[in-house]
């Protein structure tokens, strides 16, 4: 019963973490996006950051 429930937990698990672990993936990617674009906005309108 026990060993059972065990295996069913981690057949669940491979499932789950994968799904869980593109999900952070696709966040963080978004986050990073983001920021590159805040970043490449902020050069375009202070050129005079572009040479410090």
């Amino acid at each position: 019963m026990q060993a059972r429930y065990i295996s069913l937990s981690t057949e669940k698990m491979k499932m789950v973490v994968p799904m869980m672990m593109m999900m952070a993936l696709n966040v963080y990617c978004d986050l990073a996006h983001t920021r590159l674009i805040v970043l490449l906005h902020c050069l375009m309108l202070n050129p005079h950051l572009r040479t410090a």
